[in-house]
């Protein structure tokens, strides 16, 4: 079993005996609750003062202040585009770092180590600060040496060296750290996405207040930040695109230490709202991205760190959406059907945690909105709505002791493209069907949109023109076959087997299942035997004319 030393024992010689970034991580380890917290609160927060933001990274007030200058940071204790003053220095052991802090006991930036409940530990300053300088030469091992990310430029030797500055400051009881630059600083200025010189500030202590304290905080301050100072110096700074920036860096800690968990607290945020909440919703909606860091987790689980790599190359010649799209293409798939499996993704969380198949953290995600459930037992039930594109909706049908989920994704990519914020109609309706669900489902633009069904009954798939249930079970129901709506139309269905001889011609009367007209088959051959198992073909014709397919049998 794994001993937990306190912190305020650890030694500078045992971080620097942990290089390796997911060895450290094993030292800390962290278990979250599922609760959450709200992301930032937008340009109002902003103006009222840094207390008031209960966003982790600061960074997103800095490039709002850039976005609307009249958007004022009240705070004596930072400056946008000023490096903070402060008393001493040191290089980190790996030599990528140098470390500012104060040492003088009256200064309000004194660094320090803090116990279990977050109280400062009285003489700890050095611990503190060889313990961060430790930390952050970790990160770019793992961040620049293991995942081949670029090394951020130099800022040719301001403020005592060409190592990367770090300046540990109170950042208050909400502010984790921030990444910022001086905009006369641009190694190409008169680019739309200029690139810059970065510096890091990380709160002094992490205690009191902070959702995730001591050690573990400083590991997840240091992946994210210096995440975004390898974005804004190889891709540059896509000011109206800031929420790709936090999205990707949130989801950048767990990758570089798993054992720490604090991206779960804003999961939240976007679990509580997801049928509102796009994916790719800008910046200027006030929403800076970490609710929205489940996507980046994803992505790296389905493909690899080196999917978020080339995206940020990328991003470095376009704008992030466009670089998304062309990333996931170049991977062998598509944005849109990334995103519907992404929906599914997210179901298989919390209560229904799945975490061999889907997320290892599953377990810990808090609950997923269901918009809307409806009891459909001997009647049928019409979930309607609008939605924007890259939508997820989740709805549940239950038949007496029976749950059927609904997902329902839309990913228009025309429309995310534009972020022209466009809303969709959709129609779903679920009946029952002897003691399972059946569902159709009606939407002018279906090559943009997925339903899928997961239940702990029997599920029955509708659609415009194709039969239902499929697979069958001939012991559980009966099949249906969608006719056209012409009353006179005279329809009749062929049943093949796959060596195309003929099993059943069927022209019983129609009826209305589900709120479509179909005829109805019991499984059963010419002679009244039940078909085997196996693949079949069908032939509907009526008035309109002739549709063909096949559909699998199961006993």
């Amino acid at each position: 079993m794994m001993t937990i030393q306190p912190e305020a024992d650890r030694t500078v010689s045992e971080w620097q005996q942990h290089a390796s970034l997911r060895r450290i991580a094993e030292v800390f380890l962290l278990i979250v609750a599922l609760q959450f917290i709200a992301s930032a609160g937008g340009p109002d927060s902003l103006r009222n003062g840094l207390d008031s933001y209960s966003g982790k990274c600061l960074t997103p007030l800095f490039v709002d202040s850039r976005v609307h200058p009249s958007h004022v940071i009240r705070s004596e204790r930072i400056t946008v585009g000023v490096r903070p003053v402060l008393e001493t220095s040191i290089v980190s052991p790996g030599g990528k770092f140098r470390i500012h802090f104060d040492t003088s006991a009256a200064s309000s930036n004194l660094p320090a180590m803090v116990d279990q409940n977050g109280n400062r530990i009285a003489n700890s300053v050095r611990q503190y600060v060889d313990t961060a300088a430790a930390i952050f030469d970790s990160v770019w091992h793992t961040e620049i040496g293991e995942f081949n990310f670029p090394a951020p430029p130099s800022d040719n030797g301001a403020d005592g060296g060409n190592e990367f500055d770090i300046y540990i400051q109170d950042l208050g009881a909400n502010g984790f750290g921030y990444t910022d630059w001086d905009d006369n600083t641009a190694i190409n200025p008169s680019s739309s996405n200029p690139r810059y010189p970065t510096w890091i500030v990380i709160d002094n202590d992490f205690g009191t207040g902070f959702r995730t304290k001591g050690v573990a905080a400083i590991e997840v301050t240091a992946a994210h930040e210096f995440f975004h100072a390898i974005q804004v110096g190889s891709a540059g700074v896509w000011l109206n695109d800031f929420q790709y920036y936090e999205m990707t860096a949130e989801s950048m800690e767990s990758r570089v230490f798993p054992a720490v968990k604090d991206y779960v607290f804003d999961i939240g945020e976007y679990f509580r709202y997801i049928e509102t909440s796009p994916l790719y919703l800008s910046y200027s909606n006030q929403t800076p991205g970490y609710e929205r860091a489940i996507w980046g987790v994803y992505l790296m689980r389905r493909f690899g760190t080196q999917i978020m790599r080339t995206w940020w190359n990328t991003i470095g010649s376009m704008q992030p959406w466009f670089a998304l799209e062309q990333t996931i293409s170049g991977n062998g798939s598509d944005i849109g059907e990334e995103f519907k499996q992404f929906s599914l993704w997210n179901f298989n969380t919390g209560m229904h945690a799945d975490t061999v198949n889907y997320y290892p953290d599953g377990k810990l995600f808090p609950p997923l909105h269901i918009e809307d459930s409806e009891p459909v037992a001997g009647g049928s039930y019409t979930f309607a709505g609008a939605s924007q594109s890259y939508v997820s909706h989740y709805f549940l049908a239950t038949v007496n002791s029976d749950s059927t989920y609904f997902i329902v994704s839309n990913a228009n990519t025309q429309d995310a493209r534009s972020a022209s914020h466009s809303t969709f109609g959709f129609s779903l309706t679920a009946s029952q069907q002897g003691n399972g669900v059946a569902y159709s489902f009606s939407v002018p633009d279906p090559t943009n949109w997925k339903v899928t069904a997961l239940t702990q009954g029997v599920v029955e798939i509708v659609s415009t023109e194709k039969p239902f249930p499929n697979p069958f079970y001939p012991s559980k129901s009966l099949m249906y076959f969608p006719i056209g709506d012409d009353p006179l139309s005279n329809p009749k269905v062929f049943i093949f087997m796959s060596s195309y001889s003929l099993v059943n011609e069927i022209q019983s009367p129609v009826e209305i299942h589900a709120g479509k007209r179909c005829i109805s088959w019991d499984g059963r051959d010419s002679k009244g035997r039940r078909v085997a198992s196996g693949i079949y073909f069908y032939v509907i014709s009526d008035k309109a004319g002739e549709r063909k397919g096949k559909f699998a049998v199961l006993k």
